[in-house]
C-alpha cells in the first residue's frame, strides 16, 4: 500500500515468519462490550432525564431546587414504623410551616448555607458543619453586589468587625442602625452606599427578597442570632464563606472579649501558644495559599508554556540518546556496579582488619576505678585523676566495644553477599547484559524507521481523557436522581432531604464507573495491539526500509479491528472488574472509618484487612496489566486468541527468562533515567527563564508554596510528554524481545536466515 498510510502489511509476510492467524477471536467478549456500551448509552440517557439537579442547580431544605419552578414538585413522607418505606402518596400544596415548600425559585439562582454564615460559631471558632443551619436559595449571596466604596479591602476589614459588633449589640434592631455603623466607618463610604450596604445585609431583608417568610421559624430563629449576615464570595453556584473576613471576625470577637474582661475586671486568659493562636490568625491560611499559587502561575503562564514545549524537544532528544548512545551507558553503568561492588568488599573487609588490629593492639583499653585507661601510654595504675580522663579520651578514640564489634561484622557479611551476588550475576550476565543493549539497537532502528509510531500515544490518550470525561458526566447525573422526602421526626420543624429512588439508582453510578474503566482500557488495549503489529510486522519484513508516514500502524490497527476486538475486549474486562473491585474497597472503608465515633482508634485488625485487601488487589491489577501487554503482542504477532496469545508470549519469556528479565531491568532503568533526565532539563531552562530573562522567579520564591506548585506543574507536564515517547520505545522493545525469540526458534541462520538486524545476527554468532 502506497501514500500516506504505507507501512508493512502484517498479512503479506514471509514465509519463515510467524503466520498471522485470520479469524475472529473471543467473539463473545466483544458482543458483551457492545451490550455494555449500549446500555451505558441508555442508561446515560434515563440518568439525564431523571436528573432532578440537586448538584448542578443546589437546593434548600425544603425540597426546592434553585433555578427551577417547582410547583409540580412531588414529595413524599416517610412511616414512622420503617422510614425506608417512604413512598406512601404525593403530597400537594404543604404549607404546615408556611408557605416554604412548591416555591418558584426560577431567579433564585444562588445556593446559600446558613450554617456557614452563624456568627457566633464562626466567632467561635467552632465546626460549622455541626450545627442545625439550613439551606435557602436566594437571587444573591450576601453582600454579593456590595458599592465600590465598601469593597475595598480597609472598608472591608472595618466591615467585618461592624458585623459582629452589631450582632452582640442589643441596641441594632433596624436596618438603618447597622447603615449608621456603616457610614462610620468612613474611606469614602457614602450615606446611599451604607444604605444598600445595610438592606443587602440585614438578615430579615435578605430572606424576604428570596421569597422566605420572615415568620418562619428556621428564618425567625437564624435572624433572632445573626441580625446581620457576613458577606459571602460565590463558586459555581454556592455562597461560600469569605475566608479573610472570617479571619477578621475571629480576631473581632477576641478582641471584643478582651475589652469586656477589662470592663468587668475579669483576668485575662492565660497567653496562647503560637499553634493556637495561629488557629485564628491563619483561618484564611489555604485561601491565601491557593491565590499566591494562582498569581505565581498566571505570573508565569507564558514561562510554563514554554517549559512544555522544551520537555517536548527534550524528549525527543532524550531517545536520540538512547538511540545512540545506549551501549555506553549500560555498558559504563553495569561496569561502574561491578566496580563499586569489588569496592565495598573490599572496604569493609579492610575496615574488619584495621579494627581488628586496634582491639589487639598495645593500646588495649583496661578498665581501672571506673575510667578506661591505656596500657602502652599510661600506667595502668594511674588514679582516676584528670589525667586518666584525658587519656581515656584518646584511647577510646577509634576503637570499637564488644558490640559495635560485633554489628560491624555482620553488616560486612550482608554488604559481602550482596557485592558479591552482583558482581556473580554481571559476570554470568554479560552476554544477557550486551544483548539487551543490541536490542536497544533493533528497538531504535524499528522506531526511526516509522517515526509516526511516536505521535500515536497522544490520540490514545485524548480518547482515553474524553471517555472518562464522559463516564464523570454519567456519574454526575446519575448521582441527581433523587426524590424528596419529608422527615416526621418533629412536626415543627418539618424538613426535607433527596433519596435515591431505589437501591437501584443508589448505585448505577459504580456500574457506569465500572464501564468508563471497560472503555479507557479497551482503547489503549487497542492502541498496545496496533502498535505491537506494526513493530512486529516490520521485523518479519525481507527489507526493512525507513518510511516516513504520518499513520504507520495503520495496516496493524486495520488486523486489529477486523479480527482481534474480542481479545482486546476480554482482557479490558479483566483489569476493569479489578479497578471497581478496588473502588469498592475504598468505599467499604471510607464507610468504615465515617461510621467510627469521634477520637476512637479504628481497630488494629480492621485497618490490618483493609492495608492486605488493597495490597492484593494492586497486585493482581498489575499482574493482569503485565499479562494483557504480552497478550497483546502475542495476539499482534501470531493473531491468537487472548488465553492462547498470553500463553505463547509468556511461555517464549520463560524459555528466555535471564535474558527477558536482564532486558526488563536495563529498559526501565534506562527509560526511568531518560525520564529524570527530561524533567531536570525542563525544570532548569523553567528556571533560567525566569531568572535572567525576565527576572519573574524571584518574587515567586519568596512563597514557598507557589515556588515549589508551579516547578512541580512543569515537572509533571514533563513527565507526561516524555512518558508518551517512552512507553513507545518501551513496548518496541518488548514486542522485538519477543519477535526476536520466535525468531531464534523458526530460523536457524543459514538455509532460513534470522530477520534480525546484521549486527544482531553477528551478535549470536559470536556469543552462541
Amino acid at each position: 500500500m502506497g501514500g500516506c498510510c504505507s507501512a508493512p502489511d502484517p498479512s503479506a509476510r514471509s514465509e519463515r515468519a510467524p503466520k498471522r492467524f485470520e479469524q475472529p477471536t473471543d467473539v463473545i467478549f466483544f458482543l458483551l462490550f457492545i451490550i455494555s456500551c449500549g446500555f451505558t448509552c441508555w442508561l446515560a440517557y434515563t440518568t439525564w432525564t431523571l436528573s432532578v439537579g440537586t448538584i448542578t442547580y443546589g437546593h434548600d431544605s425544603y425540597g426546592n431546587i434553585c433555578s427551577l419552578n417547582n410547583a409540580d414538585a412531588v414529595y413524599y413522607q416517610s412511616t414512622a414504623e420503617d422510614p425506608k418505606d417512604h413512598v406512601i402518596g404525593y403530597v400537594a400544596n404543604y404549607t404546615a410551616v408556611g408557605n416554604m415548600y412548591h416555591m418558584d425559585h426560577t431567579n433564585n439562582a444562588k445556593a446559600y448555607d446558613s450554617r456557614f454564615g452563624d456568627i457566633e460559631v464562626i466567632a467561635e471558632q467552632k465546626n460549622p458543619l455541626d450545627g442545625d443551619g439550613k439551606t435557602y436559595c436566594t437571587e444573591k449571596c450576601p453582600g454579593q453586589d456590595l458599592p465600590a466604596s465598601i469593597n475595598k479591602e480597609s472598608v472591608l476589614q472595618m466591615l467585618a468587625a461592624q458585623i459582629y459588633l452589631a450582632n452582640k449589640n442589643a441596641l441594632i434592631t433596624e436596618a438603618s442602625h447597622f447603615a449608621t455603623m456603616v457610614e462610620s466607618l468612613g474611606g469614602g463610604v457614602t450615606s446611599a452606599d451604607a444604605t444598600a450596604t445595610a438592606e443587602a445585609l440585614w438578615c430579615e431583608t435578605f430572606f424576604t427578597n428570596a421569597g422566605y417568610q420572615a415568620s418562619n421559624p428556621d428564618v425567625e430563629a437564624f435572624c433572632l442570632a445573626n441580625k446581620v449576615i457576613l458577606p459571602s464570595d460565590l463558586v459555581s453556584n454556592r455562597c461560600v464563606p469569605n475566608q479573610i473576613l472570617v479571619g477578621i471576625l475571629v480576631r473581632a470577637a477576641a478582641d471584643y472579649a478582651e475589652s469586656q474582661n477589662q470592663q468587668n475586671g475579669v483576668a485575662p486568659e492565660p497567653a496562647e501558644t503560637p499553634e493556637e493562636a495561629s488557629v485564628g490568625e491563619d483561618k484564611g491560611w489555604f485561601e491565601e495559599k491557593l491565590s499566591a499559587i494562582g498569581a505565581a502561575i498566571t505570573t508565569l503562564q507564558k514561562e510554563m508554556i514554554g517549559s512544555c514545549v522544551i520537555a517536548l524537544v527534550i524528549a525527543v532528544l532524550v531517545i536520540l540518546i538512547i538511540q545512540l548512545l545506549t551501549k555506553y551507558i549500560v555498558k559504563i553503568l553495569v561496569i561502574a556496579f561491578f566496580l563499586c561492588s569489588c569496592f565495598g568488599i573490599v572496604y569493609v573487609w579492610v575496615g574488619w582488619y584495621i579494627k581488628e588490629k586496634k582491639m589487639q593492639s598495645e593500646f588495649d583499653p583496661v578498665r581501672f576505678q571506673g575510667f578506661t585507661v591505656c596500657q602502652g601510654v599510661h600506667n595502668a595504675t594511674v588514679n582516676a585523676t584528670a589525667e586518666s580522663r584525658f587519656y581515656e579520651g584518646i584511647c577510646d578514640e577509634g576503637v570499637p566495644d564488644d558490640e559495635e564489634w560485633k554489628n560491624y561484622r555482620i553488616w560486612a557479611i550482608v554488604i559481602t553477599v550482596v557485592c558479591l551476588a552482583m558482581c556473580i550475576t554481571i559476570c554470568c550476565c554479560w552476554s544477557n547484559i550486551a544483548l539487551a543493549v543490541e536490542l536497544f539497537d533493533e528497538a531504535g532502528q524499528c522506531v526511526f524507521s516509522m517515526l509516526g509510531i511516536l505521535a500515536q500515544p497522544a490520540i490514545t490518550i485524548a480518547l482515553v481523557i474524553v471517555t472518562y470525561l464522559v463516564c464523570a458526566l454519567q456519574i454526575y447525573y446519575a448521582l441527581q436522581i433523587k426524590q424528596r422526602v419529608m422527615n416526621q421526626e418533629d412536626d415543627e420543624d418539618l424538613t426535607v432531604r433527596f433519596e435515591s429512588k431505589s437501591q437501584i439508582w443508589e448505585y448505577a453510578w459504580l456500574y457506569l464507573l465500572f464501564n468508563g474503566f471497560w472503555v479507557a482500557v479497551f482503547i489503549d488495549g487497542v492502541h498496545q495491539t496496533s502498535l505491537a503489529g506494526a513493530v512486529s510486522a516490520w521485523f518479519f519484513s525481507e527489507t526493512k526500509t525507513r518510511t516516513v508516514v504520518c499513520c504507520p500502524a495503520w495496516n496493524a490497527v486495520k488486523m486489529t479491528l477486523k479480527y482481534n476486538l474480542g481479545s482486546i475486549a476480554l482482557g479490558s474486562l479483566l483489569i476493569a472488574i479489578m479497578r471497581t473491585i478496588q473502588v469498592i474497597i475504598w468505599i467499604i472503608e471510607r464507610q468504615a472509618q465515617i461510621q467510627t465515633p469521634p477520637g476512637v482508634e479504628p481497630g488494629k485488625f480492621r485497618q490490618a484487612l483493609f492495608s492486605c485487601l488493597k495490597a492484593c488487589s494492586a497486585f493482581v491489577e498489575r499482574w493482569l496489566a503485565f499479562l494483557n501487554r504480552n497478550a497483546y503482542i502475542g495476539i499482534a504477532v501470531f493473531g491468537y486468541d487472548f488465553c492462547r496469545a498470553a500463553q505463547k508470549a509468556l511461555s517464549l519469556k520463560v524459555e528466555n527468562a535471564g535474558r527477558a528479565a536482564t532486558t526488563a531491568i536495563i529498559c526501565k532503568g534506562v527509560l526511568f533515567l531518560g525520564t529524570l533526565i527530561s524533567i531536570a532539563g525542563s525544570v532548569a531552562c523553567f528556571n533560567l527563564v525566569g531568572n535572567y530573562f525576565n527576572d519573574k522567579m524571584g518574587a515567586i520564591s519568596k512563597d514557598m508554596y507557589a515556588f515549589v506548585t508551579v516547578h512541580a506543574i512543569v515537572g509533571l507536564f514533563s513527565w507526561l510528554i516524555t512518558s508518551v515517547f517512552l512507553s513507545v520505545y518501551e513496548m518496541t522493545l518488548d514486542t522485538i524481545f519477543i519477535c526476536f525469540c520466535e525468531d531464534q526458534q523458526r530460523n536457524n541462520g543459514k538455509d532460513r536466515p534470522y530477520f534480525s538486524s546484521p549486527r544482531l545476527v553477528k551478535f549470536m554468532r559470536e556469543n552462541a
